[in-house]
């Protein structure tokens, strides 16, 4: 898998498809999304994609203390690299439950869906899709296991609303979507 700056133009494409397509056929659930410094929640159509489509948001809160032990320069200009997507993996991998999230993931399915922007970073299940993708590894089958996300539009997707999601999300006691 590589995941860099020239791949962008196509991730979104095939993420706009997907959000079009299962729009125009009424496919695909809503979850509303809390917001805490913005009033109301975000209502986001939830569908199925490739694993291997998103990129890890580097500049999360629990990313970023880890990176800072790895040495990685200037992430602003390195997120999107092969090498520091496979550094945020390697660390996402190495997280205490991540074989039992595997396992549950592999006997249960996905339940919760990751939030992912218009342009493919996600802002909240770095850990869940790295588990989808280690599963989709292991069983080498061809039909792949496919990453449920709820998909954050290009008009919704700014600075102030990615912080927003990922504190209520990330560094709240499991608040599940409204």
């Amino acid at each position: 898998m590589s995941i860099d700056i020239e791949n962008r133009e196509i991730r979104i494409k095939k993420l706009d498809l997907s959000y079009e397509l299962r729009k125009e056929r009424g496919q695909g659930r809503e979850v509303h999304v809390g917001l805490t410094n913005h009033p109301g929640s975000l209502s986001l159509l939830v569908f199925e994609i490739d694993a291997d489509i998103p990129y890890y948001r580097v500049e999360n809160n629990r990313i970023i203390p880890q990176l800072a032990d790895k040495k990685v320069i200037d992430i602003s200009k390195t997120r999107y690299t092969a090498e520091t997507q496979g550094i945020v993996a390697k660390i996402l991998a190495e997280t205490p439950d991540f074989k039992q999230l595997c396992d549950q993931l592999e006997v249960q399915g996905q339940n919760e869906p990751c939030i992912i922007t218009y342009d493919g970073e996600l802002v909240d299940g770095n850990t869940r899709c790295e588990a989808i993708r280690a599963i989709n590894k292991h069983q080498q089958k061809l039909n792949k296991t496919p990453l449920l996300v709820a998909y954050l539009p290009k008009d919704t997707c700014t600075p102030d609303i990615i912080s927003d999601i990922e504190y209520k999300r990330q560094l709240g006691k499991n608040v599940p979507f409204e």
